[in-house]
């Protein structure tokens, strides 16, 4: 059964909203900022996913490890 959530990005610039099912199965990320983060994740469709704040902020994120 679907079910609106809500998220934002880190900084809270952009937020947004999601149609989704948690029943359909989620997906574990094993990378280490997600294992320290204990990131679990959804895949949704694009036509599920509205952006409620700040979309003239939206970009493309990478995360780049300090190390590098």
């Amino acid at each position: 059964m679907k079910k609106t959530y809500q998220g934002s990005c880190h900084c809270g610039a952009v937020a947004f909203a999601c149609e989704a099912d948690l029943g359909a199965g989620t997906v574990r990320c094993n990378c280490s900022f997600c294992t320290k983060a204990r990131f679990w994740m959804i895949l949704v469709k694009e036509a599920d996913v509205r952006i409620v704040k700040g979309e003239d902020a939206l970009t493309d994120y990478r995360h780049t490890p300090a190390h590098m």
